[in-house]
């Protein structure tokens, strides 16, 4: 979905679409940081 799209099917404004996006985007990194650090192949 677009944020426009997510927007209208959520009922919300874009802005708060573009909020919720990015605060789940960063508990996603936050999670998966600590669960499985990076691991650089040699």
């Amino acid at each position: 979905f677009t944020y426009e799209e997510a927007a209208e099917v959520q009922g919300c404004a874009i802005g708060t679409v573009r909020s919720r996006v990015a605060r789940a985007r960063a508990e996603l990194v936050g999670a998966l940081t600590e669960e499985a650090p990076l691991q650089i192949p040699r």
